[in-house]
């Protein structure tokens, strides 16, 4: 029986083959991987139970590789689709804080007016606070005592131009409907106090 010897140039153009097909996989697989993509990323601040607008939105190219399938491409409209978990500026909107169905709690913007003495100096939008409803004591009567009216309520909106001219910030909150109410008819009452809890 007949033994058939490699030919030593065989070997060599087949390790060479080898060679260069490894080296192009290892391009192709760096250049898929090193490929940018366009995704949504929030202009500013949203909140949970917000409405999506494309005013809130903005484009990035990013790099995410194999994380890619976890946020939204800017290819996807938004626009309608309810946030349920909170964005910063410049932050990817991720599919798991956004419903498409609009199922989740849509939360009221309420515009309210305080005195720059009764909110931190320090609040920005997106602080979560505590808001109070506080009595004046009028000819020295006992007044009652404060009352809790929202807890963990987000600042949406807030204007401290009005600070040099007046006594008053004007500020938007991210309000529970069933709790809109409460928070009006406290603001006829007594004079609100906001208290910041992000520590």
């Amino acid at each position: 029986m007949a033994i058939h010897k490699k030919n030593p140039r065989s070997r060599l153009i087949l390790a060479i083959v080898l060679i260069c097909a490894s080296f192009f996989s290892a391009l192709a697989f760096a250049a898929l991987s090193n490929h940018r993509q366009s995704f949504w990323v929030a202009k500013s601040f949203i909140v949970p139970g917000h409405v999506i607008e494309f005013s809130d939105l903005s484009k990035a190219d990013v790099i995410l590789g194999n994380l890619s399938s976890n946020y939204y491409p800017s290819s996807r409209d938004l626009v309608g689709h309810l946030a349920v978990e909170r964005f910063e500026a410049g932050e990817l909107i991720s599919t798991i804080g956004v419903d498409e169905f609009g199922t989740g709690p849509q939360l009221s913007s309420v515009p309210i007016s305080v005195r720059v003495a009764d909110i931190p100096s320090d609040t920005t939008v997106g602080d979560v606070v505590d808001v109070y409803s506080v009595f004046d004591s009028q000819n020295g009567e006992l007044t009652p005592a404060p009352q809790l009216i929202l807890e963990g309520t987000t600042v949406k909106q807030l204007s401290k131009s009005g600070q040099n001219f007046g006594s008053e910030v004007a500020i938007s909150l991210s309000v529970d409907p069933n709790q809109v109410m409460s928070l009006v008819q406290a603001t006829a009452l007594g004079r609100l106090v906001l208290v910041s809890t992000h520590g």
